[in-house]
């Protein structure tokens, strides 16, 4: 269809040039078009031509230079084809050449691009404090750029806090080349600006107007409307790109996609796309996609596409105690030149027990006894945040659903108490909720978090743990009644009101005694 296309214009604008030829001629011999064409007289009665008569005095030619005949066969050749050009074709074949000229340039680009750093000058800015984890930054190595072909895809989940952005970033920058790392933010999503930003990231051109698109832009002002970027746009060159890297390497591309929750929230279709890429790439062992999540939203959505078994999924989890205290040791050391405060061995062993080697959690509470705070302080500054991330989750919707919902989260925090691991499986967990929405909820409130490598649902921290303990301490036998529940809970968010009331009810049964003592 193209060429058809291509093949008309340049007949039709030959041949208008060929048709204004004669204009030409006389523009370059410098007489007028009618003394170029011969005319011979005619007979007044029969109207035929007639040949005329030659003259006797005809005067001889006058001699002419054997070279002009050929300069104006030249200058006439060159006005045709500046004709052509300017009429048009120039351009066709100018807009042909850039478009051919992008398209072969697509594949080497991306290529380029996988070439360089995986991270942008900013995102470097964030490895200035990264404390290294030696046995975790080879797991994680190997799980983002494999050096053996898998037919899995990994995710790579874990709680908030316990510094797995920072590690996979630290991981891509390690590798050099042949892997880029992308940050979906959740306005990306909302404006269905992903596959542009991945684009941007990968060094892929997202204008795709053919050639004669852009001759109407560049004769005309104007173009047709073109459809916009798209994923699958993407997913193309890169898998052409994965494939030339492949057999010039011997090894598959890699791309990171951390904040991958967001899409699982926002964007169900990019989502399936997204992962369906994935598997293709496992499939061919040229492309490995990796994700990371935060919160047990995505591994639920994961279920539902039934491609669990193709998921390798890597948990990241707290610091082990001694990492835990070596953490404090360096992060006070070096916050300590921009305090007065310091912060002692026996402070720094507390915290590390109180956050259970939560590295965020961990960096603001020796950031509050550096500012002055106190060790109690800090402890309930925890209880607090624990305490109204409950509260949050509950005060959602209807009163009287609430209540039920909080009921079975204390019911499955009963359940993980009880158990010898710390945590229950996820289909445990989600018969004691016994509404998936509502479980949903509660893992992406980061009251509980799960662990995909093991299918199973444990606390968000160690604090959670503690202060569902400290519920339960006077009902060992949970759970109990609603009404029994209800009314501890009131006294517990509502210490003055109860105060009151259980003022006046023993007052009133103060009088009721009385005057049975009286009575009798």
């Amino acid at each position: 269809m193209l060429a058809q296309f291509l093949i008309r214009n340049i007949v039709f604008r030959f041949r208008r040039s060929i048709c204004n030829a004669p204009n030409i001629v006389a523009s370059v011999t410098k007489e007028p078009v009618s003394s170029l064409k011969a005319s011979s007289p005619k007979d007044s009665r029969t109207g035929k031509s007639v040949k005329p008569p030659e003259a006797n005095n005809t005067v001889p030619p006058s001699p002419v230079n054997p070279q002009t005949p050929r300069s104006s066969e030249w200058i006439i050749a060159a006005k045709v084809l500046a004709y052509f050009a300017g009429s048009g074709g120039g351009a066709t074949l100018l807009a042909m050449a850039y478009s051919y000229s992008q398209e072969k340039q697509r594949i080497p680009r991306i290529l380029h691009r996988y070439e360089q750093s995986p991270l942008s000058e900013e995102e470097h800015n964030d490895l200035v404090d990264y404390f290294r984890r030696p046995q975790l930054e080879s797991e994680l190595t190997e799980v983002i750029a494999p050096s053996m072909k898998t037919s899995t895809f990994r995710l790579i989940t874990g709680p908030h806090g316990t510094g797995k952005t920072t590690s996979v970033k630290y991981c891509c920058n390690e590798k050099k080349s042949g892997v880029v790392y992308a940050f979906i933010e959740e306005a990306m999503v909302n404006n269905q600006r992903v596959p542009t930003v991945l684009a941007q990231k990968l060094a892929i051109e997202t204008d795709r107007r053919p050639w004669y698109n852009l001759l109407k832009v560049w004769q005309f002002g104007y173009s047709e409307p073109v459809r916009p970027f798209q994923l699958t746009d993407l997913l193309s060159d890169l898998r052409a790109a994965a494939s030339e890297y492949r057999k010039a390497n011997d090894r598959p591309l890699a791309l990171v996609i951390d904040n991958f929750t967001t899409i699982a929230k926002h964007d169900p279709v990019l989502f399936s796309e997204l992962m369906s890429a994935a598997k293709t790439g496992a499939d061919n062992g040229d492309l490995i996609i990796t994700f990371v999540s935060s919160d047990g939203y995505t591994p639920h959505w994961i279920q539902g596409l039934g491609i669990d078994e193709r998921l390798g999924p890597f948990e990241v989890g707290d610091l082990s105690p001694d990492e835990a205290y070596r953490f404090a040791t360096d992060f006070a050391s070096k916050q300590r030149l921009h305090n007065s405060h310091q912060v002692g061995e026996q402070e720094l062993v507390k915290l590390v027990e109180l956050t259970g080697g939560r590295i965020q959690r961990l960096r603001s509470c020796i950031s509050d006894l550096l500012v002055g705070k106190s060790l109690s302080q800090v402890q309930s500054s925890i209880e607090s945040s624990v305490f109204g991330s409950l509260k949050e989750a509950n005060l959602q919707g209807d009163p009287i659903k609430a209540a039920n919902l909080e009921l079975k989260a204390f019911e499955a925090a009963r359940a993980i108490l009880a158990s010898d691991t710390g945590t229950i499986s996820r289909e445990r967990f989600y018969a004691i909720i016994d509404d998936a929405s509502q479980a949903d909820s509660l893992l992406v409130q980061n009251i509980f978090c799960y662990h995909p490598s093991l299918a199973s649902v444990g606390f968000q921290t160690a604090a959670h743990a503690r202060y569902f303990r400290h519920v339960f301490q006077p009902y060992p036998s949970f759970p109990v009644s609603r009404t029994t529940f209800r009314v501890r809970r009131m006294i517990l968010d509502y210490p003055y009101i109860s105060t009151i009331v259980i003022t006046i009810l023993g007052v009133f049964v103060a009088i009721a005694v009385g005057r049975q003592r009286a009575s009798t």
